[in-house]
C-alpha cells in the first residue's frame, strides 16, 4: 500500500513543494525469481518535495514499511563495502568520547544483521538492536547480537526502559530516512534519552550532495527523507531534544553524522563544527529549484544511448554491473531500461529478475564465458574494487563505462 504524502513528516507543515521529479519504479530491492513476478510488480512515484518551512526534502509517496520490509527484502550492511570497516572504526570513536563501560547499553535503530553493534560487543559494551526485517535479524542472532524484530516504536522503548535503566547511546546508521512516523520514533527516542542524559547519533545521506552531485542512486522508496542538519534542528526542539554536533562524511557518496541530547542536557554542548555546518548549508541555498539537475541526467542519457546504439551495431549484449536498490532507480532513470544482463556478486541476487524490467543477475563471472567486451558499471561508487577483482577483464581489452554521477557523465574506467 502506499499514500501521498501531504504534510511534512518533520514539521507538519502543509507548505510542500515538487523538488525533483523522476521516472516512477517499483520497490528498487523486490528482485524476484520468476520474471514474470519481476515484470508484475506495481510502480510508485519517485518525486521529492521539498517543505517550505523547515526546508527538509521527502519522498512525495510513501510505501508502507510493512511492504518495504518483507520476505524478500535481502540487504545486508556487508553487502556495502567498506561500511563493516567504517562501523568498526565508529564504535572505538564512540566508545572513547562518551566513556562508555561494560554495564552501559547501546541501541541501534534497524541494526540489520548487527555488524556495527558487534564492534561495541567485542569492547564489552551490552547491546540491544531493534530491526524489522526478518532476514537481517536471524543473521543478527547467529552472531550473537541480541536483536529485537519490529519497528522502533513507543510501545517497543517502553519494554526496553522496564527491562534496562542503562541506556547511554543509540544509534541509527542510514536509516531515519527509511523512518516515515519520524515523530513518534524521536518522542522514543526522547523518553530513553532523559534517564541517564545519553546521546542518539545517527548517519543519514545528505540532501545537499544528493542534489548538488545528482545523486539519483540514493533517491528510492525506502529513503523517505533526505534529510540536512538545518532541517533536523528545526524540527528536534520540539521533542524534547537538541543537535549538538554534526560531522561530514563519505559513505554512500555524502552523508552527515549528527549528535542529539536532551534539551536541557548538562553533558552535551553545542560545537562550533556544527555552528560552521548549519551557517555553510544557509549559504549554498542547495535546496532552491533549478534545471541543472534534470539538465545534466539528460546529457547523461544522451550518452548512454549512443553507447547503447554502439553496442547494438557490433551485436554487443548491454551488460549492467550492479544489481542494488539504487541501480534500479539508474536504470529507470539513465536511460538503460533495456539492459539484457545484470552482473552482481551479492549471492542473494544471483539467478533473479530486476524490479519491473525482469533482467536477469548473473554471477560477474559470466563475463569470461560469453566472450564479454563492453560493461556499463551502475555501481560507480565501487568500480577500483570491480576493476581489482576483474583485472584480467581489462588486461585482455575489455572496457569498464562507468555512470559516474557526481560529473553524470558516462566514462571509461583506465588505470585508476
Amino acid at each position: 500500500m502506499q499514500h501521498k504524502l501531504t504534510n511534512c513528516i518533520l514539521c507538519n507543515s502543509d507548505k510542500l513543494d515538487k523538488l525533483i521529479e523522476l521516472n516512477s519504479t517499483p520497490l528498487g530491492d523486490s528482485f524476484k525469481k520468476n520474471k514474470k513476478d519481476s515484470l508484475s510488480l506495481k510502480k510508485y512515484d519517485l518525486t521529492l518535495m521539498l517543505c517550505d518551512k523547515c526546508k527538509q526534502i521527502q519522498l512525495s509517496t510513501i510505501v508502507d514499511p510493512e511492504d518495504v520490509y518483507d520476505e524478500d527484502y535481502l540487504y545486508t550492511t556487508d553487502i556495502s563495502l567498506g561500511l563493516s570497516e567504517h562501523f568498526n572504526l565508529s564504535a572505538k570513536n564512540i566508545i572513547s568520547r562518551f566513556k562508555l563501560i561494560s554495564s552501559d547499553l547501546v541501541i541501534e535503530i534497524g541494526s540489520n544483521k548487527g555488524i556495527m553493534l558487534k564492534a561495541f560487543q567485542k569492547n564489552n559494551i551490552n547491546v540491544l538492536g531493534i530491526e524489522p526485517a526478518k532476514y537481517a535479524v536471524t543473521q543478527a542472532i547467529k552472531m550473537g547480537v541480541d536483536t529485537i524484530n519490529d519497528f522502533f516504536t513507543t510501545k517497543v522503548s517502553d519494554e526496553i526502559i522496564a527491562n534496562n535503566k542503562n541506556v547511554k547511546v543509540i544509534l541509527a546508521n542510514n536509516v531515519i530516512a527509511n523512518i516515515p512516523n519520524l515523530s513518534e520514533v524521536f518522542k522514543s527516542i526522547e523518553k530513553l534519552l532523559i534517564i541517564n542524559d545519553g546521546v542518539f547519533i545517527f548517519e543519514t545521506s545528505y540532501s545537499k550532495d544528493v542534489v548538488d552531485y545528482q545523486l539519483v542512486d540514493t533517491i528510492y522508496h525506502e529513503h523517505i527523507s533526505y534529510l540536512s542538519l538545518n532541517a533536523i534542528e528545526n524540527s528536534l526542539n520540539q521533542f524534547g531534544l537538541r543537535l549538538f554536533d554534526a560531522q561530514y562524511i563519505d559513505t554512500k557518496g555524502g552523508s552527515i553524522r549528527g549528535y542529539v541530547s536532551v534539551f536541557n542536557s548538562s553533558l552535551h554542548k553545542k560545537t562550533n563544527q556544527l555552528e560552521k555546518l548549519l551557517q555553510e548549508e544557509k549559504e549554498t541555498k542547495f535546496y532552491t529549484k533549478n534545471d541543472i539537475f534534470y539538465q545534466n541526467l539528460d546529457s547523461l542519457k544522451d550518452s548512454v544511448k549512443e553507447y547503447i546504439s554502439f553496442l547494438t551495431e557490433i551485436k554487443h549484449k548491454v551488460i549492467c554491473y550492479g544489481a542494488s536498490v539504487g541501480c534500479t532507480t539508474m536504470l529507470y532513470n539513465c536511460g538503460l531500461e533495456d539492459c539484457d544482463i545484470l552482473l552482481d556478486d551479492n549471492k542473494s541476487k544471483i539467478d533473479k529478475y530486476s524490479p519491473g524490467l525482469g533482467i536477469k543477475v548473473y554471477n560477474s563471472d559470466y563475463i569470461y564465458d560469453n566472450n564479454v567486451k563492453y560493461i556499463i558499471v551502475l555501481a560507480w561508487r565501487y568500480i577500483e574494487q570491480i576493476s581489482k577483482k576483474h583485472k584480467s577483464f581489462l588486461d585482455n581489452g575489455g572496457k569498464f563505462l562507468v555512470v559516474e554521477l557526481p560529473t553524470c557523465k558516462l566514462v571509461e574506467y583506465k588505470n585508476g
